[in-house]
C-alpha cells in the first residue's frame, strides 16, 4: 500500500510537471507571438515613417530639380536670382492660351528675370514631339524663340493638319532659316534626345500636366498676369532679403 500510494504521488506530481511545462510553453509561445506582432507593427510604422520621408524628400528634389540647367532655352535676364520655369507642350490649348501672358509677365521682368521654356510632349497630342522637335531644329539656328512663338500662335492651324509637318517647314522657310539644316535637323538624333531629356526631367519631378510652372524651384498655378506678378514680387523680395543677411 504505500508503495501504491508513492507512485499515486509520483503520478500526481508528474500530471502537475506535465502541466506546468505545457502552461510555460503555452506562456512562451504567447510572448513569441506578442513579440512578433509588436515587431511587425513597428515595421509598418516603419514603413508609413519611410514613405513619408521619400514624399518629402521628393518634394524636396521638385524645389532642386527645377531649377534653370545650362542647357535649357533662357529668356530676360540671364543672370537674374528669380528662375520661371514653364513644361509644356506646343499642341496644348491651355498652353497657347498662356503664351502671350508668360510673354507679357517675361518682358515686364526681364531685368529680374530669366524664363526657361521645357518641352513636356503629352502622348495624346499627335503632333506634341514632332512640334518640339521644330522648335529645337530652329533653335540650332539660333531661332529657337522665333518658332516657339509661331507654333503657339498657329496651334489652331497645324495641330488640326493631316501633314503638320510640311507647316512646320514653311515656318522655316518663313523664318528664312537654312532649310536643308533644318529639314536634317528636324529628325536628328541629338534633337531627340534634347525633348527626351527634358519630358524625363518632367517624369522625375511629378509633373502630369502642361502648363505647369515653377518659379525658384516652388510650384505655382498662376491664372493670370496679376497672379503671375504676384508670385515674381514675393520671389524677388525673399531673394532680396537672404542676400541682406
Amino acid at each position: 500500500m504505500p508503495n501504491e500510494e508513492l507512485t499515486k504521488k509520483e503520478k500526481r506530481l508528474k500530471k502537475r510537471e506535465e502541466k506546468e511545462s505545457l502552461q510555460k510553453k503555452r506562456q512562451t509561445f504567447s510572448s513569441f507571438f506578442q513579440i512578433g506582432v509588436v515587431f511587425f507593427l513597428l515595421v509598418g510604422v516603419g514603413a508609413v515613417i519611410w514613405a513619408i520621408s521619400v514624399t518629402s524628400s521628393s518634394k524636396q528634389g521638385v524645389q532642386l530639380g527645377a531649377s534653370i540647367q545650362p542647357d535649357d532655352w533662357v529668356k530676360g535676364n540671364p543672370s537674374a536670382q528669380v528662375e520661371l520655369v514653364e513644361y509644356s507642350d506646343f499642341q496644348c490649348p491651355a498652353c497657347a492660351t498662356y503664351h502671350p501672358i508668360v510673354q507679357e509677365v517675361v518682358e515686364k521682368n526681364q531685368d529680374v528675370l530669366k524664363f526657361s521654356y521645357r518641352h513636356l510632349p503629352l502622348q495624346q497630342h499627335q503632333y506634341a514631339r514632332l512640334s518640339a522637335y521644330a522648335a529645337e531644329a530652329a533653335g540650332k539656328q539660333e531661332k529657337f524663340w522665333d518658332m516657339h512663338d509661331l507654333l503657339f500662335q498657329n496651334q489652331d492651324v497645324w495641330a488640326e493638319s493631316d501633314n503638320a509637318q510640311v507647316l512646320f517647314l514653311s515656318y522655316a522657310k518663313e523664318l528664312q532659316l537654312n532649310f536643308d539644316r533644318f529639314t536634317q535637323d528636324l529628325s536628328s538624333k541629338d534633337i531627340e534626345d534634347k525633348v527626351q531629356k527634358d519630358y524625363e526631367s518632367s517624369v522625375r519631378l511629378g509633373v502630369d500636366h502642361t502648363p505647369t510652372f515653377y518659379l525658384n524651384g516652388k510650384e505655382i498655378a498662376p491664372q493670370n498676369i496679376d497672379d503671375f506678378q504676384k508670385e515674381i514680387d514675393t520671389a524677388l523680395k525673399e531673394v532680396q532679403a537672404k542676400g541682406s543677411q
